[in-house]
């Protein structure tokens, strides 16, 4: 049976048919697939284009052409073909050869361009007829894959001449068809357009001439069909110019594949640059999509915002979709030139213009809305594009000058504005909407229950307008001259809308107070520089209406802004942190703190459940945010909590926790998600206030523990449901789950094992019997409680138990390594265009209730295909890697017997492919399960070899990795970076006693290899680095403004930050050979690192301190040899990085300095320091002097001062010391020098430094250099100082040193 009416009719069934005995495989649409699927490619084909002429023939038998059922057949029948061109474009997996595939397809193009013709004598349908040019399309494609480029494009201008009389007429669906082309063949297209695209061009004034005489001659129901025709032509003119920046791009894709694979995930950039990012796409002038751009948008604009389109709001916001698109892809079609740009930002302000105004909002106009929103949406994500954001600032500093337009002002304060009280720009229209696109129904929002998976300040689905208004105006807050211009525009309407609302009548202006809050929240997210200033005011407002406004609107929309307030309060104890010098910190904690955790308990007992669940959440960011981050990684200062602890707690225990979640009622309005949530602050609270938190903790770890137990019956048949009743659910199992994490987080945070350790017994008690029963299958365990909190809470205890924990190890472990081990659960399947469509608009689709995350592809020779991962998994891998982390951290040597398990589960998922955080998780783990394998093997523990294969093949898996890792990700390029810092570490660090042997080192061969990789990543790097340092400093003309500097340095610190690990990893490679790692410095580190040392040879400060930092390495570890070759260039580096006039106030290039000098006087000949050693004593001196009569404790930068006292010491004073005793006039000196040494005794900062000054000590008192009678009671002093912090712990003293010490005071008593 061939291709038939009856076979197309069974494939269409919707049922399937029916079937004898009912069977689903024998149906007659069963049937008609698995013959269909039986054909050989060619005759299947050939079938479905005969079956689809035969159908659209006008002679063709009853029923007609234009019959609905014919119309379906014809549809699938171009579906179906359309499906096996794309496989005959992929031909291996067709079974026959290139020639034959190519002959297949060239006969089709004919039948199917007549075909596609034909249309418009209406014998086919026009949905049919586009699905024809979709066939039309792809035969293009797999004409290009398959032939050679003269024969595609032979096949492609025949297809350009059949359809060019029809686009130049202004046919919607011929141009359609050319946006197809243009998308799926963009390098065959324009190679046969002429040299520049000339028959386009030609193409496209035939076009504007067509849409002019249509527009001229519309009326009435015409009007539609001028707005098709102008939608269809925006559309060609944007895939047209995005196809001729991939062919005219550089090379560096690879034709029309790599445009057909990478067009599909929303990031196809045309630049010629290949770069992805909106941000990073280049404008240029003079590429041909500027010039096409320059030729037909005005016009196309023109009739977008005016005469076409004007009538129809949804063609509208359309039309705005493509320009969106084209802005994002190809900004140089539309900001090619000023004129153009002009063009285009006037027809967006007046389209958005009329989607906000008054008539728009009384009339409550949704589509007006909508194409409001898309025309703000289209210079968003221009001014996202770094060209044209310079472009438009510069036409403001130009315009006062030149008389030139000012598109800054326009697009603020729109086209007729003379101050910012009547502006009506992108500023105003997003205010507008934010206003007017929120639900007016309070009640029913009130009563709509918050959910544990959803925000309740922006998940109400009545609210999306207004949402999305916000994220607009955040990002032209943020791109338009940042703060400094955008504020004064902005402020004064916060202004006015803060007065409306309170003039209005009966709290009507409730519309108007969230949206000033939520305006306010946005600035503070886009420009926090400037706008701190105005953090006092936002805080203000904030509480006020938090704590007096009755509308439970306002009160939640300003308990938003008092959590992004606390998000953004400057936290100076993170690490991470290192603010521009400029930046003026933003005090909220410590000038609001009270008044901030009183309006959040005020509000706990909010009626309304979405408020009281958001009040719980500002008391987590009270707690946790910082620094611009929701969790800053560091407690806040205590001092700001603890006053209010008592009344905060109260709070909640007589407010949110105190909910009855036995009563149905209340459960359903919302109690288990306010319960959560309050559950988690009084974790938070905890972990900040610490061991204060210790005189609440047992009127609270009750009531925790009776959570982790909701609902539950535990005896010695294990843990389960106590019956089928409400407590079984994700929001039940979720609140359990947070009661056992946060028992473990109070418990962890007072720090008082005698307090928590029957307790936790207690949820060891939980833990283990729900683990039990994971392990044998049962389905109901993740409603019980979910495995990842149990196994967290597990891995706190641990830290609390420490050692004493190893016993419950082998019950938890496998728990873990099952999650890490556990194969990715990715599929593929059949895609559809709505899911290609979505996927380019908004990227990866994300599936809630499935927990999943999925992509759809248009694959050459395949066909569409969606990709589905679950990240529900990715979540729970990564979950286990951080627990295994915990586990190894607080067990140490007694974590050895589970090391190699976790390792080989560990590392491969170092080189994950389908999720980052999965990669930096595994990552992180395997530093301390690293530590415990070496640390188990000294103990034997671990087998002996461990750590040696562990090091090799961890090593390796780490560096590969990062020589691929996407370095815009900085968390993961960091995790990475610094697992291999400490896995290196602890290779170095632990030494067999026996035979002063490590216990893993890599060879001289390896460490040459893997520190040739490090290097390369590292010069990655730095290139970055630099780029960023000229942008900041303006080396291109422009120099950016104060949020766009902060921001900058920020990357700057991210990628400074990812530098310090990899610097680490050679100096510890470098310092486990030693002497052996000569050659390796010699011919790989020396090269790239020498040039660095000096200001001379880089703008990077911190490319000098890495320099340094290896260079210091080398003298003090790699023999006497090397430290004369190499001391001279560190000579010349460190009295550089010690003067403040050059070293930028980089404090640790400073210490590295210093260190150096005190390498170089202890290892390298006496002569390196000759032509400057007053300069470096000066300079050691001056630092010294710097502290003197200040007590220890008041000195911000002791540990440099310490340490230039260690090097002033090596260098000057200690016996041996290359300037100690060579002549009278030194002898003095050093005589001089010994009252400040001594002043500064004991050492504390640097253990290392410590033990040889302490020691040195001992060489001057025993040489008679110290006059132990003059000097008795300071020495007494000081060596009782270094006895006690010896026995206390510190590593200031070796043994010998302590006795010898101890010697010195025995003879002081004997005297």
């Amino acid at each position: 049976m061939a291709v038939t009416t009856e076979l197309l009719d069974a494939l269409l069934s919707p049922s399937g048919g029916s079937s004898s005995g009912g069977d689903p495989q024998h149906t007659p649409r069963a049937q008609a697939e698995h013959h269909l699927q039986s054909l050989s490619i060619t005759d299947r084909t050939a079938g479905l284009l005969n079956m689809l002429l035969t159908l659209s023939s006008s002679s063709s038998p009853s029923p007609s052409p234009s019959d609905p059922a014919n119309a379906a057949r014809q549809m699938l029948a171009a579906v179906l073909l359309r499906r096996d061109i794309a496989q005959l474009g992929g031909n291996a997996a067709t079974g026959i050869d290139s020639a034959t595939a190519s002959s297949v397809l060239t006969a089709m193009v004919h039948p199917l361009l007549q075909l596609f013709l034909n249309g418009d004598t209406n014998t086919t349908c026009k949905v049919t007829k586009r699905q024809v040019g979709h066939c039309l399309a792809e035969l293009c494609l797999s004409c290009s894959l398959l032939d050679s480029p003269t024969t595609s494009q032979e096949v492609m201008t025949a297809v350009l001449t059949g359809i060019g009389p029809g686009c130049s007429a202004a046919d919607p669906t011929s141009l359609l068809l050319l946006a197809d082309l243009a998308e799926r063949s963009p390098v065959t297209l324009w190679r046969s357009s002429g040299t520049n695209g000339e028959a386009l061009a030609s193409l496209f004034q035939g076009v504007l001439s067509a849409l002019a005489q249509a527009s001229s001659s519309s009326s009435g129901n015409s009007t539609t069909a001028v707005a098709e025709k102008v939608e269809a032509s925006l559309e060609a003119i944007v895939q047209v110019a995005i196809a001729s920046d991939v062919a005219t791009s550089d090379g560096s894709n690879n034709g029309d594949l790599a445009r057909a694979i990478r067009s599909q995930a929303g990031a196809a950039s045309a630049a010629a640059d290949g770069s992805s990012a909106a941000g990073g796409v280049k404008v240029n002038p003079s590429s041909p999509a500027s010039h096409l751009g320059r030729a037909t948008l005005p016009s196309i604009l023109a009739m977008v915002g005016g005469d076409g389109t004007n009538t129809d709001a949804e063609a509208q916001r359309r039309c705005m979709q493509k320009l969106s698109h084209a802005a994002t892809h190809c900004p140089s079609l539309l900001a090619g030139d000023l004129q153009t740009l002009t063009c285009l930002i006037q027809i967006c302000l007046g389209v958005a213009q009329r989607g906000t105004s008054s008539e728009s909002a009384a009339d409550d106009d949704e589509e007006a809305q909508t194409a409001s929103l898309s025309s703000l949406e289209v210079m968003a994500s221009l001014v996202d594009v770094a060209d044209v954001r310079k472009k438009i600032v510069l036409t403001s500093k130009l315009a006062a000058t030149t008389g030139s337009a000012d598109l800054l002002r326009l697009m603020l304060l729109g086209p007729s504005a003379t101050s910012p009280s009547d502006q009506n720009g992108v500023v105003r229209c997003c205010a507008e909407l934010t206003i007017n696109g929120v639900d007016d129904d309070v009640d029913s929002w009130r009563v709509d229950p918050p959910s544990l998976q959803s925000d309740a300040a922006t998940s109400w689905e009545e609210d999306d307008a207004a949402i999305y208004a916000e994220s607009l105006l955040e990002s032209f807050l943020r791109s338009l001259g940042g703060g400094t211009a955008t504020l004064p525009v902005v402020l004064p309407l916060v202004e006015a809308l803060m007065n409306s609302a309170a003039g209005a009548a009966n709290g009507s202006g409730w519309r108007q107070y969230r949206a000033a809050l939520s305006i306010l929240e946005r600035c503070l997210d886009a420009a926090p520089v400037t706008f701190a200033p105005h953090v006092p005011v936002a805080v203000e407002a904030a509480l006020n209406l938090a704590s007096n406004n009755p509308c439970e609107r306002v009160q939640l929309q300003a308990l938003q802004l008092l959590g992004a307030l606390c998000n953004a309060d400057t936290v100076e104890d993170d690490p991470a942190y290192s603010p521009p010098t400029n930046a003026t910190p933003i005090q909220v904690r410590a000038v609001y703190g009270g008044r901030i955790l009183q309006a959040a308990s005020a509000l706990v007992a909010s009626p309304c459940a979405k408020v009281s669940s958001h009040a719980c959440l500002v008391l987590v960011s009270f707690c946790r945010g910082g620094n611009g981050k929701e969790n800053c990684g560091v407690s806040v200062k205590k001092d700001y909590l603890v006053a209010y602890l008592q009344d905060v707690l109260m709070s909640l225990a007589s407010g949110p926790l105190s909910l009855d979640i036995s009563d149905p009622v209340k459960v359903s309005a919302g109690a288990v998600t306010v319960l959560v949530r309050a559950i988690s602050a009084v974790a938070c609270l905890a972990d900040t206030a610490g061991e204060d938190f210790a005189p609440f903790y047992s009127n609270i770890m009750p009531g925790l523990l009776g959570c982790t137990q909701f609902g539950l019956q535990i005896d010695a048949n294990g843990v389960r449901a106590a019956s089928a009743g409400s407590a079984i659910g994700h929001d039940f199992a979720t609140l359990r789950g947070s009661a056992i994490e946060s028992a473990t987080i109070v418990g962890e945070a007072v720090d008082n094992e005698s307090m928590f350790v029957p307790d936790a017994e207690k949820i060891v008690g939980i833990i283990l019997p729900t683990l039990k029963a994971a392990e044998t299958g049962a389905d109901a365990v993740s409603t019980i409680i979910p495995i990842d909190q149990l196994l967290a809470a597990s891995a706190r205890i641990a830290c609390v138990m420490g050692e004493r924990y190893a016993q419950f190890m082998p019950a938890v472990l496998p728990h873990l390594i099952k999650r890490v081990r556990e194969e990715a659960e990715i599929s593929v399947v059949d895609g559809d265009d709505s899911g290609l469509e979505a996927t380019k608009q908004d990227g990866a689709e994300f599936d809630e209730e499935r927990g999943t995350e999925s992509v759809t592809f248009a694959l050459p020779g395949v066909g569409l295909r969606k990709l589905i991962l679950n990240t529900t998994q990715m979540q729970e891998k990564s979950q286990a890697c951080r627990a295994i982390y915990a586990h190894a951290s607080a067990l140490g040597a007694a974590f050895g017997p589970f090391a190699a398990e976790c390792i080989d589960a560990l590392l491969p998922l170092v080189t994950f492919k389908y999720s980052s955080d999965v990669r930096s998780t595994s990552a992180q783990a395997l530093g301390p399960v690293f530590d415990s394998a070496c640390a188990g093997a000294l103990a034997g523990s671990a087998a002996r070899d461990l750590p040696m294969r562990a090091l090799q093949s961890s090593t390796k898996a780490l560096v590969q990795q990062l020589q691929v890792e996407d370095k815009d990700d900085d968390e993961t390029v960091f995790a990475l970076a610094d697992a291999l810092s400490e896995v290196l570490y602890s290779a170095y660090n632990h030494v067999n006693e026996l035979d002063g042997k490590h216990i893993a080192q890599l060879s001289v061969d390896e460490a040459r290899v893997t520190v040739k990789q490090v290097i390369d990543i590292m010069k990655s790097c730095l290139e970055r680095r630099t780029s960023i340092i000229r942008t900041i400093g303006g080396y291109d003309g422009v120099v950016p403004n104060e949020d766009e500097s902060a921001q900058l340095y920020e990357q700057l610190m991210a990628e400074g930050r990812n530098l310090t690990p990899l610097v680490d990893s050679i100096g510890y490679t470098l310092k486990s050979l030693g002497e052996a790692f000569v050659p390796v410095f010699k011919s790989v580190v020396a090269p790239f690192f020498s040039p660095l040392l000096t200001a001379s040879g880089t703008i990077d400060v911190r490319a000098r301190f890495a320099a340094v930092c290896l260079f210091d390495d080398c003298v003090e570890h790699c023999g006497g040899a090397a430290a004369s070759r190499y001391a001279p260039y560190l000579a010349e580096a460190v009295v550089e990085g010690m003067d403040d006039t050059k070293n930028e106030g980089d404090e640790d290039l400073k210490a590295a300095s210093i260190y150096g000098v005190a390498q170089i006087a202890r290892h390298a000949p006496n002569s390196v320091f000759d032509g400057s050693v007053n300069n470096v004593t000066g300079q050691l001196s001056t630092i010294i002097k710097s502290a003197e009569g200040k007590p220890k404790d008041d000195i911000e930068d002791l540990r440099i001062v310490e340490n230039a006292v260690s090097a002033l010491a090596s260098l000057a004073l200690f016996d041996g010391a290359p300037y100690a005793k060579t002549n009278a006039t030194k002898m003095s000196q050093r005589q001089s020098l010994l009252p400040t040494f001594l002043s500064y005794l004991p050492l504390r900062e640097d253990p290392d430094e410590a033990k040889i000054c302490h020691e040195g000590l001992c060489d001057l008192i025993e040489s008679g250099a110290i006059d132990v009678s003059s000097n008795s009671a300071q020495l007494i002093n000081i060596i009782g100082g270094i006895l006690q912090y010896v026995e206390e712990g510190e590593e200031i003293a070796t043994p010998g040193t302590c006795a010898r010490l101890g010697a010195v005071l025995n003879a002081m008593e004997q005297q």
